[in-house]
């Protein structure tokens, strides 16, 4: 075929050849009028008056297709006799190019992904149109990353093509159902060739392989291997959905791709519930004590099986049944009735088929490999890496066994081995962006932060679309307080599935900290609407409240909370905090004392209990509280500053409190009681113009009476009476304890008239 560049097709031009095929070329054109770019399918093959007639009538139904998820195809037409299409130019990667060959992707980027492609596909049905060649080569990243599908297949030129070559073939072949190898395309037809995609996603291989002959003789006749041999960690109901997708018979799929792709969404979000770090997964993170503990490579319980799936494992067993009848000594069939078992969570029956397996044949690799994740279900950790450390004295190349070992130090908590055994993967496929993510989380836990975040990053850089990597590297971001970072991350992740509750809800703690309440508030909200059970999110929206001192909607988030988890000490402290605030302190002193009785190690109940003490007066078990909160959490500056202030009850404060409060704002020189502490540090040193500017920096990160108060009290030491009182009234508005507020006595003592003229009104 002569080469176009340089002519004129319909309003294009083409300039520049793109790609080559044996049935087509693509080219890049530009719009001769108007200098637009855009892709141009140009086939070889050239059309009688017939197949003309039927080309003009596919692709003009081609050219109506209108869906966010589909190639627009811009115009159709013939020149001499060769068809070619003008299509929306795909500037990004497609799929295949992003996801080669080989790779492994997490569910949790599997399904966004699906879920694109299941409503193209959807749309086009609804249109009476199949597309007929889905493949990772033909669906593409647009503008906004989001999943486009082109290459609809035009019956009219595809079935009058006979000069394909055999990879070309196979390429084709490779993703295609049984009934349309048989002529017969159906819409189910388009569901199968989805989940050939989506199974190739997940174990980074097809389900067969080679040449034409034997992938068509495999694709009618024999059903795919399980995902779980290739990936242990595949969630069951995930892999259920995917080989019934995969049914040689169209009736017995899914009634269409929607409800294909539904289920496994399903299946994502019923693993995320079931745990708290799923290896290579999605789950969610505590706010208040984040973990990133490893758990069983398989989350799952029978109700992930459908009665088909069922009946057909106890099939697969009557099977070995019969055969071991024949041939008792077959280790290989008591091996794979223990993957029946297996499949079954029948564990204890599995692990005793492998046992006989291997007493058969002490070098049987697959036994050793299965009942290690066997004895990995029942967490008799141990076991399962005696046997993973058999396997692998037995083929030391298996990067699966080396992962899951790592998997299985890690429950035990031996990061150190776990790491080891990561790095043996990685040195092995440099490309497995689950060993990466599962190093980080190790690395995580072993508070080796810096190469946690290197670890999730090079994840990230083998899967953009990586959604639980982004979310981790958040969290650490969080732990680090590099709250900024972490928001971007977390931004990232609902851009990649905004149907999870708590990437919204760890935005919105990140929000928090940076004290964005309202910007908190809004992704709490989204948190709730989509898991109105996330104690999480209440906890965070309460605090949020709290801060915007909107109390009543403060108290009903943490009782929400307590309701959700009435072990929730955080919950009962604050909304303590929220009824001190409120002047209820008998409620407070109940709510702080519950959150001590949870926990008795808890600093932060005890200062907020010291502090509705010291508004009750009660200045001895105040200073019980604060100290004993100060002394639990001498990290946390704000309890620092309890126990000084409460010491000013005692007495005047000297050079040695100042010199305290200076090393007490060390501990996080940019947070609002930092400022406050430099500040009354360079009061109590007469440097009333260095203590003013210091409170006068604390004022807008908090909306608390703290700064106000010593603000007064440094204006009425520089003789700005007006500024003082109005800052007094302030701080005494929002109700600072009677107690602390004995720094007004001095000020009655060293300026009696201004204390008659502006501070007895306000008391």
């Amino acid at each position: 075929m002569t080469e176009h560049v340089g002519q004129k097709l319909g309003n294009y031009r083409l300039i520049q050849l793109l790609g080559r095929g044996s049935v087509a070329d693509v080219y890049l054109g530009e719009h001769i009028k108007h200098a637009t770019p855009a892709a141009i399918k140009v086939w070889h093959k050239q059309l009688g008056s017939k197949e003309t007639q039927r080309f003009h009538s596919e692709a003009g139904r081609l050219a109506l297709l209108d869906h966010p998820h589909v190639v627009h195809t811009i115009e159709v037409g013939i020149k001499g006799q060769y068809p070619f299409l003008v299509m929306d130019y795909m500037a990004n990667h497609s799929l295949r190019q992003r996801y080669s060959r080989g790779m492994q992707l997490s569910l949790a980027t599997v399904v966004p992904l699906a879920r694109q492609l299941a409503d193209a596909l959807e749309y086009a049905h609804s249109k009476h149109m199949i597309h007929g060649d889905i493949k990772p080569e033909n669906m593409f990243f647009g503008q906004h990353h989001e999943v486009l599908l082109s290459d609809f297949s035009i019956t009219s030129i595809a079935q009058s093509s006979h000069a394909q070559s055999d990879l070309d073939i196979a390429g084709i072949v490779a993703y295609m159902a049984p009934e349309q190898l048989q002529g017969q395309p159906e819409k189910a037809s388009d569901q199968y060739a989805l989940a050939v995609v989506i199974y190739e996603w997940l174990s980074g291989k097809l389900p067969f392989s080679g040449s034409f002959t034997e992938l068509a003789t495999h694709h009618l006749i024999v059903p795919p291997a399980p995902l779980h041999r290739i990936v242990p960690t595949i969630v069951p109901a995930a892999e259920e959905a995917v080989l019934r997708a995969l049914e040689k018979n169209p009736r017995r799929r899914f009634e269409g791709v929607r409800a294909f792709v539904a289920r496994l969404e399903e299946a994502q979000q019923s693993a995320r519930k079931s745990s708290s770090f799923t290896m290579g997964g999605s789950a969610p993170l505590s706010v208040q004590e984040p973990d990133f503990t490893t758990i069983r490579p398989r989350a799952s319980s029978m109700r992930a099986l459908s009665s088909d799936s069922f009946n057909k494992y106890w099939q697969v067993i009557a099977f070995y049944d019969m055969d071991i009848q024949r041939n008792p000594r077959d280790a290989m069939a008591y091996s794979e009735r223990g993957d029946a078992y297996y499949m079954l969570e029948e564990y204890e029956r599995a692990i005793l088929d492998y046992t006989y397996a291997l007493a058969l044949d002490s070098k049987c690799i697959p036994a050793y490999s299965n009942r290690g994740l066997a004895y990995s279900h029942l967490e008799e950790y141990k076991r399962a890496i005696a046997d993973f450390t058999r396997a692998i004295e037995l083929d030391a190349n298996e990067v699966s066994t080396y992962y899951n070992r790592g998997n299985a130090y890690a429950l035990l908590e031996d990061y150190k081995h776990a790491i080891a055994d990561y790095d043996s993967v990685l040195r092995r496929n440099e490309q497995h962006a689950f060993a990466y993510y599962n190093r980080g989380n190790a690395n995580a836990r072993s508070q080796e932060y810096e190469q946690a975040i290197a670890d999730y990053t090079r994840a990230i850089a083998i899967d953009s679309t990586y959604l639980m990597a982004y979310c981790n590297r958040g969290r650490v971001h969080n732990l680090l307080k590099h709250y900024e970072q972490a928001i971007v991350d977390f931004t990232r992740a609902i851009e990649l599935d905004p149907h999870l509750s708590w990437t919204f809800s760890s935005r919105g703690d990140a929000y928090c900290r940076i004290k964005e309440y309202e910007k908190a508030i809004d992704d709490l909200d989204r948190a709730i609407e989509l898991d109105n059970e996330d104690v999480n999110a209440y906890t965070n929206r309460g605090l949020a409240c709290l801060n915007l001192r909107e109390y009543e909607r403060a108290i009903s988030d943490f009782t929400r909370a307590i309701e959700l988890d009435p072990e929730d000490a955080w919950s009962y402290s604050n909304r303590g905090l929220s009824y001190y605030y409120r002047k209820e302190y008998e409620q407070a002193i109940q709510d702080c004392s519950k959150a001590i009785e949870l926990n008795p190690l808890f600093g932060c109940a005890y200062d907020n209990r010291g502090t509705v003490y010291l508004a009750m007066n009660n200045l001895e078990q105040a200073r019980a509280d604060i100290l004993i909160g100060w002394k639990l959490t001498p990290g946390h500056i704000s309890h620092g500053w309890s126990v000084e202030w409460s010491a000013m009850c005692l007495a005047r404060p000297d050079i040695e409190m100042a010199s305290r409060l200076e090393t007490l704002a060390e501990v996080d020189p940019e947070d609002y009681i930092a400022y406050v502490c430099r500040g009354v540090a360079l009061w109590i040193r007469h440097d009333y113009e260095g203590a003013l500017r210091e409170l006068e920096m604390a004022l807008p990160l908090e909306l608390k009476g703290d700064a106000y108060f010593w603000k007064g009290i440094v204006c009425a030491s520089l003789g700005r009476d007006e500024e003082a009182a109005a800052a007094l009234k302030q701080a005494l508005d929002w109700g600072v304890p009677v107690l602390l507020q004995v720094p007004l006595a001095w000020i009655k003592e060293d300026r009696p008239d201004f204390y008659e003229h502006y501070v007895a009104p306000l008391l």
